[in-house]
């Protein structure tokens, strides 16, 4: 919808710029209404972004955020925006799965930097906190505007720190405030293949005795990699929801191999899609 509207203010903005040389001067071509066109919609994109910065630097991140829907919206738009810049073509199967009276916790194999915002836009209908790596929160303006919503970053060196962000996500899902979104195997995996999922993720879980969704994806290794032209289609899959009831006499390390075998059978099937 941004990127929609951005050219459509640049095509307007354009035509009557071009009309209005045309008027003082007669001097009308082709090429002067394509960099006209152009030109506002470069002009359009950084008043966008210039926008968004001033907001965000408004931001303290010292202080305990409290998160609004004008932010979490403005998180949504951009991750729009980048599909529609990118020509992501977003397959979704298994929806009518995710659960709509609780909150709970998201888990998903991880192989493009992508992946999230794939899967904010795709599910920006459930509010979502994401667990992130403590990188991404290093990120001028970034890391101001996911700390206001409410994403978590994680130092995996630091325990205490990573404690104090488990003990968050729990809160956040039991109070029904947030859905929390992590990556179990802790890192992207470099050649697409399912990595060893880290069973201290499912404790989250545990404790705050609620729904484990578990989702897989792939070809966001492969947006990079192609030319703006081309499009990508990315294939998500709702794998299995698993209830607390169906975990809760498992020890998180068996909580784990269970989650590892549905996504492994899970990208085994989407490996078998034409794409």
């Amino acid at each position: 919808m941004i990127l929609y509207t951005l050219i459509a203010l640049s095509l307007l903005t354009g035509t009557a710029f071009t009309i209005f040389l045309d008027l003082i001067d007669k001097w009308y071509d082709a090429w002067i209404l394509l960099v006209s066109y152009l030109g506002f919609f470069v002009v359009y994109v950084i008043i966008f972004l210039i926008f968004i910065a001033i907001y965000v630097s408004f931001i303290n991140m010292k202080k305990e955020p409290k998160p609004t829907k004008f932010c979490g919206n403005l998180i949504k738009r951009v991750c729009e925006l980048l599909i529609q810049i990118f020509k992501i073509k977003i397959h979704v199967r298994g929806m009518e799965l995710l659960p709509e009276d609780k909150k709970f916790l998201f888990v998903s194999n991880h192989i493009s930097m992508f992946d999230p915002i794939v899967c904010i836009w795709l599910f920006r209908h459930k509010n979502i906190s994401f667990i992130l790596k403590d990188s991404i929160m290093k990120i001028p303006a970034v890391n101001r505007a996911l700390h206001k919503d409410l994403h978590l970053a994680l130092d995996r060196s630091n325990n205490r720190q990573g404690l104090e962000v488990i003990l968050k996500s729990i809160k956040l899902i039991k109070e029904d405030k947030k859905c929390v979104f992590v990556y179990p195997e802790g890192t992207r995996s470099k050649d697409g293949e399912l990595k060893e999922l880290h069973s201290g993720t499912f404790k989250v879980a545990e404790k705050a005795k609620c729904p484990i969704v578990v989702l897989t994806i792939i070809n966001t290794n492969k947006i990079s990699k192609r030319s703006l032209f081309k499009s990508t289609n990315v294939y998500v899959d709702v794998a299995k929801v698993i209830n607390y009831e169906e975990y809760k006499d498992l020890q998180t390390n068996e909580i784990g191999d269970k989650v590892y075998e549905v996504m492994k059978d899970s990208l085994n099937e989407l490996s078998e899609l034409k794409y």
